[in-house]
Protein backbone atom coordinates (compact mmCIF):
# COMPACT_ATOMS: atom_id res chain seq x y z
CA UNK A 1 0.00 0.00 0.00
CA UNK A 2 1.31 3.43 -0.92
CA UNK A 3 2.12 5.92 1.81
CA UNK A 4 0.28 9.26 1.64
CA UNK A 5 3.40 11.11 0.44
CA UNK A 6 3.85 8.58 -2.37
CA UNK A 7 0.18 9.00 -3.27
CA UNK A 8 0.64 12.76 -3.32
CA UNK A 9 3.51 12.35 -5.77
CA UNK A 10 1.46 9.92 -7.87
CA UNK A 11 -1.32 12.48 -8.20
CA UNK A 12 0.98 15.51 -8.67
CA UNK A 13 0.00 17.27 -5.47
CA UNK A 14 2.31 20.13 -4.69
CA UNK A 15 2.23 23.55 -3.15
CA UNK A 16 0.66 25.21 -6.20
CA UNK A 17 -2.73 26.86 -6.06
CA UNK A 18 -5.45 25.21 -8.11
CA UNK A 19 -5.22 27.84 -10.85
CA UNK A 20 -1.44 27.56 -10.96
CA UNK A 21 -1.68 23.76 -11.04
CA UNK A 22 -3.99 23.92 -14.06
CA UNK A 23 -1.68 26.33 -15.86
CA UNK A 24 1.28 24.07 -15.10
CA UNK A 25 -0.66 21.10 -16.48
CA UNK A 26 -0.76 19.28 -13.14
CA UNK A 27 -4.55 18.94 -12.96
CA UNK A 28 -6.50 16.79 -15.37
CA UNK A 29 -9.00 18.01 -17.92
CA UNK A 30 -11.70 15.36 -18.09
CA UNK A 31 -12.66 16.34 -21.65
CA UNK A 32 -9.50 14.57 -22.79
CA UNK A 33 -10.57 11.25 -21.26
CA UNK A 34 -14.35 10.94 -21.27
CA UNK A 35 -16.95 10.87 -24.02
CA UNK A 36 -19.78 13.43 -23.92
CA UNK A 37 -22.16 10.65 -22.80
CA UNK A 38 -19.89 9.76 -19.87
CA UNK A 39 -19.65 13.42 -18.88
CA UNK A 40 -23.46 13.64 -18.79
CA UNK A 41 -23.56 10.59 -16.50
CA UNK A 42 -20.99 12.10 -14.11
CA UNK A 43 -22.79 15.45 -14.09
CA UNK A 44 -26.01 13.67 -13.10
CA UNK A 45 -24.22 12.06 -10.18
CA UNK A 46 -22.67 15.37 -9.13
CA UNK A 47 -26.08 17.04 -9.21
CA UNK A 48 -27.41 14.40 -6.83
CA UNK A 49 -24.66 15.25 -4.31
CA UNK A 50 -24.96 19.04 -4.84
CA UNK A 51 -27.29 19.22 -1.86
CA UNK A 52 -27.40 23.02 -1.69
CA UNK A 53 -27.87 23.50 -5.43
CA UNK A 54 -24.95 25.90 -5.62
CA UNK A 55 -22.85 24.00 -8.17
CA UNK A 56 -20.53 22.51 -5.57
CA UNK A 57 -20.24 19.34 -3.54
CA UNK A 58 -19.17 19.15 0.08
CA UNK A 59 -15.81 17.40 0.45
CA UNK A 60 -17.33 14.90 2.88
CA UNK A 61 -19.52 13.61 0.01
CA UNK A 62 -16.69 13.26 -2.52
CA UNK A 63 -15.73 9.70 -1.60
CA UNK A 64 -19.28 8.42 -1.73
CA UNK A 65 -19.94 10.22 -5.01
CA UNK A 66 -16.78 8.74 -6.55
CA UNK A 67 -17.63 5.26 -5.33
CA UNK A 68 -21.20 5.67 -6.62
CA UNK A 69 -19.72 5.93 -10.10
CA UNK A 70 -17.65 2.77 -9.60
CA UNK A 71 -14.36 4.45 -8.71
CA UNK A 72 -11.86 2.16 -7.04
CA UNK A 73 -10.44 4.58 -4.50
CA UNK A 74 -9.15 4.44 -0.95
CA UNK A 75 -9.74 6.90 1.87
CA UNK A 76 -6.14 8.09 1.60
CA UNK A 77 -6.54 8.76 -2.12
CA UNK A 78 -9.74 10.70 -1.45
CA UNK A 79 -7.89 12.92 1.06
CA UNK A 80 -5.13 13.51 -1.51
CA UNK A 81 -7.64 14.54 -4.17
CA UNK A 82 -9.53 16.80 -1.79
CA UNK A 83 -6.25 18.50 -0.89
CA UNK A 84 -5.47 18.90 -4.57
CA UNK A 85 -8.84 20.12 -5.80
CA UNK A 86 -9.90 22.03 -2.67
CA UNK A 87 -6.54 23.72 -2.22
CA UNK A 88 -8.20 26.89 -0.92
CA UNK A 89 -9.90 24.81 1.83
CA UNK A 90 -13.49 25.93 1.17
CA UNK A 91 -14.82 22.48 2.03
CA UNK A 92 -16.35 22.16 -1.44
CA UNK A 93 -15.36 21.12 -4.95
CA UNK A 94 -16.87 22.11 -8.27
CA UNK A 95 -18.51 19.85 -10.82
CA UNK A 96 -15.49 20.11 -13.12
CA UNK A 97 -13.18 19.19 -10.25
CA UNK A 98 -15.30 16.15 -9.41
CA UNK A 99 -15.18 14.91 -13.00
CA UNK A 100 -11.45 15.68 -13.20
CA UNK A 101 -10.90 13.48 -10.15
CA UNK A 102 -12.77 10.68 -11.91
CA UNK A 103 -10.47 11.20 -14.91
CA UNK A 104 -7.41 10.67 -12.73
CA UNK A 105 -8.38 7.45 -11.00
CA UNK A 106 -8.86 3.86 -12.03
CA UNK A 107 -12.54 3.09 -12.08
CA UNK A 108 -15.12 0.62 -13.29
CA UNK A 109 -18.66 1.83 -13.81
CA UNK A 110 -21.23 -0.35 -12.07
CA UNK A 111 -24.20 -1.87 -13.78
CA UNK A 112 -27.47 -3.01 -12.26
CA UNK A 113 -26.46 -6.68 -12.08
CA UNK A 114 -23.20 -5.86 -10.25
CA UNK A 115 -25.06 -3.76 -7.69
CA UNK A 116 -27.71 -6.41 -7.13
CA UNK A 117 -25.02 -9.07 -6.68
CA UNK A 118 -23.01 -6.88 -4.31
CA UNK A 119 -25.92 -6.16 -2.01
CA UNK A 120 -27.76 -9.50 -2.25
CA UNK A 121 -26.07 -10.66 0.99
CA UNK A 122 -28.12 -8.03 2.84
CA UNK A 123 -31.40 -9.35 1.39
CA UNK A 124 -31.72 -12.39 3.65
CA UNK A 125 -35.41 -12.99 2.94
CA UNK A 126 -35.07 -12.23 -0.80
CA UNK A 127 -37.85 -9.66 -0.63
CA UNK A 128 -35.87 -6.64 -1.81
CA UNK A 129 -35.42 -5.21 1.71
CA UNK A 130 -31.91 -4.59 3.04
CA UNK A 131 -31.20 -4.16 6.75
CA UNK A 132 -29.87 -0.66 7.40
CA UNK A 133 -28.20 -1.75 10.65
CA UNK A 134 -26.32 -4.55 8.92
CA UNK A 135 -25.31 -2.28 6.04
CA UNK A 136 -24.08 0.36 8.51
CA UNK A 137 -21.98 -2.27 10.28
CA UNK A 138 -20.40 -3.55 7.06
CA UNK A 139 -19.80 -0.10 5.56
CA UNK A 140 -17.98 1.06 8.66
CA UNK A 141 -15.96 -2.09 9.42
CA UNK A 142 -15.30 -4.24 6.33
CA UNK A 143 -12.89 -3.59 3.47
CA UNK A 144 -12.13 0.03 2.56
CA UNK A 145 -14.49 1.45 5.15
CA UNK A 146 -16.45 4.64 4.95
CA UNK A 147 -16.02 7.31 7.59
CA UNK A 148 -18.87 7.66 10.09
CA UNK A 149 -20.04 10.76 8.23
CA UNK A 150 -19.92 9.02 4.82
CA UNK A 151 -21.79 6.05 6.29
CA UNK A 152 -24.45 8.33 7.81
CA UNK A 153 -24.85 10.23 4.52
CA UNK A 154 -25.17 7.00 2.53
CA UNK A 155 -27.62 5.41 4.97
CA UNK A 156 -29.62 8.64 5.06
CA UNK A 157 -30.15 8.37 1.31
CA UNK A 158 -31.37 4.78 1.59
CA UNK A 159 -33.80 4.60 4.52
CA UNK A 160 -36.57 6.47 2.71
CA UNK A 161 -39.38 5.03 4.84
CA UNK A 162 -37.66 5.25 8.24
CA UNK A 163 -38.35 1.56 8.88
CA UNK A 164 -34.74 0.38 9.14
CA UNK A 165 -34.68 -1.09 5.64
CA UNK A 166 -33.40 0.08 2.27
CA UNK A 167 -35.17 -1.03 -0.88
CA UNK A 168 -32.89 -2.67 -3.45
CA UNK A 169 -34.62 -0.69 -6.21
CA UNK A 170 -33.80 2.58 -4.42
CA UNK A 171 -30.19 1.47 -4.11
CA UNK A 172 -29.97 0.73 -7.83
CA UNK A 173 -31.54 4.14 -8.58
CA UNK A 174 -28.90 5.78 -6.40
CA UNK A 175 -25.91 3.86 -7.71
CA UNK A 176 -26.70 3.72 -11.45
CA UNK A 177 -27.18 7.12 -13.12
CA UNK A 178 -30.40 7.72 -15.05
CA UNK A 179 -28.57 7.75 -18.40
CA UNK A 180 -27.15 4.27 -17.73
CA UNK A 181 -30.57 3.02 -16.58
CA UNK A 182 -32.07 4.18 -19.88
CA UNK A 183 -29.33 2.35 -21.80
CA UNK A 184 -29.92 -0.80 -19.72
CA UNK A 185 -33.68 -0.65 -20.46
CA UNK A 186 -32.97 -0.36 -24.19
CA UNK A 187 -30.59 -3.31 -24.07
CA UNK A 188 -33.16 -5.36 -22.15
CA UNK A 189 -35.88 -4.43 -24.66
CA UNK A 190 -38.08 -2.73 -22.06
Amino acid sequence: MLQESALAQKYNVGSYSTGAQRQAGLLFDYRERFTPQEVVKYKECFTFFDREGDGSMKVEDVGLALRAMGALITGKEIRIFIGKYDSDRTGKISQDDYINILAEIEWKPDNTDDILASFSAFDKTENGLLSIDEMRHVLSRVGDTLTPEETANFIGMLDNFGDGFARIDDLVQLMVPQSQQAINRQLDGV
